[in-house]
């Protein structure tokens, strides 16, 4: 009889250890399922990494049906980045709620591995690209994978095929801007690291010269945005903030001040302005920044588009300290020439073509590139320093051929900086400036 009543004891004790842990569980919320078997249904691999690193993030989803939607679509598209950004484009409130974005932080950051693979960035761009640039870029593509923002950009960028031109790359600059270190890592390492030739970024693609047009504009204003950076070494950028940023109506100077063409640089370095896009095929001015920095001083500082601004504009800004370029000697100008070939890359290999009035007779003026050498290198980059104030055009040529002119008002005691593109099918020369360098 004691026996039985010591098992029967027993049987009762282990029946309220059991319940207490069934009850507790039910107390807390807290369910027994198998290892992937995610209230969200995100797949085996995903579900079960998910499971064990973010069920917090992966509950508070599963409660919401419009963040359970979205999450099971981008789920659903490990290998296809473009799909992933179509799901969060299709449920854009759905995409801004707190419980999907610290979902997705998992899914793109501890769970990568299991949820998202490397491929598909540059798929639809060309067909060989997106192998090269898995190989020998993987570590910034799987960072840039892991910021949606970075994802969305170079999606949005590379979603064209391969022959373009300078107006189908005005959305590739305006979504490209300045986001962040994983978008700017990925672009170095494409564009100086490990340049893949199957994804020509190697700057040379010249096919548009001459043979497109600029759009006509689709409205009498255009916003202009900019992410405004500063360095004091020529390495390391930071946001400029509190600098002045204004929009001048002519190429020439004085400058025109524009309703709505001044602003403020925040503490991002972002700063917005409006310009006038209804009179001669688009704003054809240029912009101007001052300021001051905790890192050091600048001088004044000039940009040309080196485009007519026909819609909206996103773009970057990048200015150095006097510490890295210090100012101009007394009475001269800097000018800093950028060019890109018609995909949008920094063009290598040009030489410029300029009048004898840039340089005059003091021996101070100097022309130097950024590989040191007598061209061009991989950032695309010509200056002029210590040049001769005054408005000029410039042009520039690649083994004998000039797809690119440009012209400009260098300042005394400014430095200018001029984005080149390959020509349209008209010269494009800006408003105001008469150069006495190349006939258009």
């Amino acid at each position: 009889m004691s026996g039985g009543r010591g098992h029967g004891r027993k049987a009762l004790v282990l029946g309220l250890v059991l319940l207490s842990a069934a009850a507790c569980r039910q107390i807390l919320g807290v369910e027994s399922r198998k290892r992937g078997d995610s209230p969200l249904a995100l797949g085996e691999m995903c579900g079960a990494c998910v499971d064990d690193t973010c069920e917090s993030a992966e509950r508070t989803c599963a409660a919401d049906e419009a963040c359970r939607a979205l999450a099971q679509c981008v789920a659903a598209h490990p290998a296809d980045p473009a799909a992933r950004v179509e799901c969060e484009a299709a449920s854009p409130l759905a995409a801004q709620l707190t419980s999907y974005a610290s979902l997705n932080e998992c899914m793109r950051g501890a769970c990568q591995d299991d949820c998202m693979s490397l491929v598909g960035l540059f798929a639809n761009f060309a067909s060989a690209c997106d192998p090269c640039v898995v190989a020998d870029c993987a570590g910034v593509v799987r960072s840039c994978i892991a910021q949606p923002s970075c994802e969305r950009t170079v999606v949005a960028a590379f979603e064209q095929p391969t022959e373009l031109t300078p107006p189908d790359l005005i959305t590739v600059n305006n979504a490209v801007g300045v986001e962040g270190e994983p978008l700017r890592a990925l672009y170095r390492c494409l564009l100086q690291d490990s340049p893949c030739a199957e994804c020509g970024f190697d700057g040379r693609d010249l096919q548009c010269t001459g043979n497109y047009k600029w759009p006509t504009p689709s409205a009498t204003t255009a916003r202009v945005e900019f992410d405004v950076t500063i360095s004091a070494n020529g390495s390391d950028f930071e946001p400029f903030n509190g600098a002045l940023f204004t929009a001048c109506a002519a190429l020439a100077p004085p400058c025109e001040a524009l309703d709505g063409g001044t602003g403020i640089t925040d503490a991002d370095g972002f700063v917005a302005v409006n310009v006038p896009t209804a009179i001669a095929g688009g704003f054809k001015g240029y912009f101007t920044l001052t300021g001051e920095s905790r890192l050091g001083d600048i001088r004044p500082v000039k940009g040309y588009t080196g485009r007519p601004i026909y819609d909206g504009m996103r773009g970057a800004f990048s200015v150095l300290t006097t510490d890295v370029l210090p100012p101009p000697a007394e009475g001269r100008a800097h000018v800093v020439i950028g060019f890109f070939d018609c995909r949008g890359w920094s063009a290598p290999g040009v030489t410029l073509g300029f009048p004898d009035e840039l340089f005059g007779a003091d021996p101070s003026a100097i022309l130097a590139y950024d590989d040191a050498g007598d061209r061009t290198g991989p950032l695309g980059l010509a200056f002029v320093l210590n040049a001769v104030p005054g408005c000029f055009e410039v042009a520039g040529a690649i083994d004998g051929v000039e797809p690119y002119r440009v012209a400009f008002e260098a300042a005394a005691g400014e430095t200018t900086y001029v984005f080149a593109f390959p020509r349209s099918d008209s010269a494009y020369n800006g408003d105001g400036c008469e150069p006495a360098g190349v006939a258009p």
